[in-house]
C-alpha cells in the first residue's frame, strides 16, 4: 500500500501537476498571478453552461415530481455521466496505461502489476471525477435546490460523484487490456492501437445506447408503473451500470444505507479489475516496446523517389500530418473527434428511433415518410436564409472548436522543441505549416459536412446565394479560429509532459482557446441577431458585412501570429 501511495503521488505530480506549465522562464510570482487570472476567466466562461444545467435540474424536477418519477432525471444524468466516462476515458486509459513515457522506467522497479495498475487507475479516476463533476454537479444542485433536499441527498451526491466513474472505467480498462494482450503480436502497434480504439469506441457507444433504451413492456404495464409513482421507473433506463439504481434510490431518500450497496458493487468491480489486470497488464505493455523491420529491398528508382527534392513547406506539412495520424493519442484526440462528431450525435438518435419499431426497414420507412411530409421549403422566405446562415455559423463554431491540432501545435513538440530552432526552416514557414496542418482537418470536419447539408438544402429549395454565403462564412471562421488557437499556444506552450495525452488532454491552452472561441462566437451571434431583428436590416447585407468583418479580423490575427510567433519561438530556450 505504501508503494502504491507513493507511486500515485509521483504520477499525479508529474502529470496533472503540470497541466498549466509552460516552456517559458517567467517569474514565479507572475506565473501564479497569470494562472489565477486564467482560472477565474475559465470559471466565468463556465458559468453560463453551469446555469443552464442548474435550470435543467430545476425544470426536470418540476416536470417529473408530480408523477412521482423525479428519480428518473437523476438516473438519466448518472447514465449520461457514465457513458461519457466510458467513451471519453477509453483513449485516456490506453494512453496512461500503455503509451506513457514512464512505463519503461516503472517496469524494472520492484513493483507488482497491481501497484502500477492501481496507481495509474487512480490518476485516471481523479481526472474523470473532475470531468463528471463539471457535467453533473450543476444539474444535481438545481435538482436539490428545487426539491429542498435534506442532508442525505447532498451526502449521496458527494459520494456518488466520487464512485460514479469507477464502473465505466473498469469496463474501459478491461477492454483495453484484453485488446492489447490479444494484439501483442501485431507488427505495427501504433496502427493497431488507433484502429482498435476506434473499434472499441464504436462498440462502447452502441452498447451504451442500446442499454439506455427502456425495457420492452406493454402499454398498460408502463402506464401502471408511471401512475404508481414512488420512482417506480428507476432501474428501467440502464442495466449496463448496476450501481446506478441504488445510487439514485439513496439520492431520492429511500435510505442512506443504499450507498452501502453502491460501495459493495463498486468494490466488487475494482477487485475483478485488479485480478484481471495482474494477469494481463505486463504481457500487453511489454509488447509495446517490441519493434519489427520488413527488410524490404528497394530499387534504384524507388530510392530516387524517396530522396527527391520538394518544397520546404510541403515537407514540413507532411511531417506534421504524419505525426498526427501515426501517433494514436494525437489522432484520437485531435483528428478523429473533428471527423466523426456527426456520428456521435446521429447514432444515438437513429438507435433511439429505430428501436421503437419491429425492424430496421420499418424504421427507415417511417423516417422517409416524415421527411416527405416536410416538402420543399419556401426559397423566398427570409427565415430560410437566416436558419441556413445560423446553422452554418453554429456548426462551424462548435465543430471547429473541437479541432485541437492548432491549439496544441507547439505543445506537442515537447522536449523536441529545440529542433524547431536549429533545422534549416524559418520560424515563419514552420508556423505556416503548423497552421495549415490544423486548417485541413478543420475544413474537412466542418466545411465538408456543411457542404453536404447545403447540397441537400438546395435540393429542398435553399437559395444558392445563401448556401454560397454560408460556405464562405464557414471558411472564414475556420481560418480565424486556427490562427487564434495557434497564437494562444505560442504564447504559453506546454512543453513539459511525460506522455502525449498530457500534451493534449491536460493542456490548459486547448480548453482556454475553446472557451474564448465560444464566448466570442456567442457574442457575435447575439449581435447579429439583435441587428437583424431590431434594425430590420437586409439579411444579405448584414451577413455580408459580418463575413467581411470576420475576414478582416482573420487578416489581423494572421499577421499577429506570424510576427509575434517568430519573436516568441526565438525567445524560448
Amino acid at each position: 500500500m505504501r508503494k502504491y501511495r507513493k507511486l500515485t503521488w509521483i504520477l499525479l505530480k508529474c502529470g496533472m501537476g503540470n497541466a498549466m506549465s509552460t516552456g517559458g522562464k517567467g517569474k514565479k510570482k507572475r506565473r501564479k498571478l497569470s494562472g489565477a487570472a486564467l482560472g477565474i476567466f475559465v470559471i466565468i466562461c463556465f458559468m453560463p453552461l453551469a446555469y443552464m444545467l442548474f435550470q435543467a435540474g430545476q425544470g426536470g424536477y418540476q416536470m417529473l415530481a408530480p408523477a412521482g418519477q423525479e428519480g428518473l432525471l437523476l438516473e438519466m444524468a448518472c447514465f449520461v455521466g457514465g457513458m461519457a466516462t466510458l467513451i471519453l476515458g477509453l483513449p485516456y486509459i490506453l494512453s496512461v496505461f500503455y503509451m506513457s513515457g514512464d512505463v519503461q522506467h516503472l517496469l524494472p522497479l520492484p513493483l507488482k502489476p497491481v501497484q502500477i495498475v492501481g496507481a495509474k487507475f487512480t490518476v485516471v479516476w481523479i481526472y474523470e471525477v473532475v470531468t463528471t463533476a463539471v457535467l453533473l454537479l450543476p444539474l444535481f444542485v438545481g435538482y436539490g435546490w428545487e426539491a429542498s433536499a435534506g442532508i442525505s441527498f447532498w451526502i449521496s451526491i458527494a459520494i456518488g460523484l466520487l464512485l460514479l466513474p469507477i464502473v465505466p472505467m473498469v469496463y474501459a480498462a478491461l477492454l483495453s487490456m484484453i485488446f492489447m494482450r490479444v494484439g501483442k503480436k501485431a507488427k505495427n502497434k501504433s496502427v493497431l492501437t488507433t484502429l482498435g480504439t476506434i473499434l472499441l469506441l464504436v462498440v462502447s457507444m452502441c452498447v451504451g445506447m442500446f442499454s439506455g433504451q427502456l425495457e420492452t413492456v406493454d402499454q398498460e404495464g408502463l402506464i401502471a408503473l408511471l401512475s404508481a409513482g414512488k420512482n417506480s421507473l428507476v432501474g428501467f433506463l440502464s442495466k449496463l451500470f448496476p450501481n446506478l439504481q441504488f445510487l439514485v434510490k439513496a439520492m431520492t431518500g429511500e435510505g442512506i444505507w443504499q450507498l452501502l450497496i453502491v460501495l459493495a458493487i463498486t468494490a466488487a468491480f475494482l477487485v475483478l479489475f485488479l485480478l484481471v489486470a495482474s494477469k494481463l497488464y505486463f504481457g500487453g505493455v511489454l509488447s509495446m516496446s517490441e519493434t519489427t523491420s520488413k527488410r524490404q529491398k528497394i530499387t534504384a528508382a524507388e530510392g530516387e523517389k524517396l530522396v527527391r527534392r520538394q518544397s520546404v513547406m510541403s515537407a514540413y506539412l507532411k511531417k506534421e500530418l504524419r505525426l498526427l495520424f501515426r501517433t494514436p493519442v494525437y489522432f484520437l484526440n485531435c483528428i478523429l473527434m473533428v471527423l466523426i462528431w456527426p456520428l456521435i450525435f446521429l447514432v444515438p438518435v437513429l438507435i433511439a428511433i429505430l428501436t421503437q419499431f419491429d425492424s430496421i426497414s420499418e424504421g427507415f420507412a417511417v423516417l422517409g415518410e416524415l421527411a416527405a411530409l416536410l416538402g420543399p421549403v419556401d426559397s423566398g422566405s427570409p427565415m430560410v436564409g437566416l436558419i441556413t446562415i445560423g446553422v452554418s455559423y453554429g456548426l462551424t463554431l462548435f465543430a471547429g472548436s473541437l479541432n485541437l491540432v492548432s491549439a496544441t501545435a507547439i505543445s506537442r513538440e515537447g522536449d523536441g522543441f529545440m529542433t524547431m530552432k536549429y533545422i534549416p526552416v524559418s520560424y515563419r514557414d514552420q508556423i505556416k505549416a503548423k497552421l495549415l496542418s490544423g486548417l485541413l482537418p478543420g475544413c474537412v470536419g466542418t466545411t465538408g459536412y456543411l457542404l453536404i447539408l447545403l447540397v441537400i438544402g438546395m435540393i429542398l429549395g435553399v437559395p444558392l446565394w445563401t448556401a454560397a454565403l454560408a460556405l464562405l462564412l464557414s471558411v472564414v471562421l475556420n481560418f480565424g479560429m486556427n490562427c487564434f488557437q495557434l497564437w494562444r499556444d505560442l504564447c504559453r506552450p506546454k512543453l513539459t509532459w511525460a506522455n502525449e495525452q498530457q500534451a493534449v488532454k491536460q493542456n490548459f491552452n486547448s480548453m482556454l482557446s475553446m472557451l474564448i472561441i465560444w464566448v466570442f462566437g456567442g457574442l457575435v451571434g447575439v449581435l447579429f441577431g439583435w441587428l437583424y431583428w431590431k434594425l430590420e436590416l437586409s439579411l444579405v447585407l448584414l451577413a455580408g458585412v459580418f463575413t467581411v468583418a470576420l475576414a478582416i479580423l482573420d487578416i489581423l490575427l494572421y499577421r499577429l501570429l506570424l510576427r509575434s510567433g517568430e519573436r516568441k519561438i526565438a525567445k524560448y530556450e
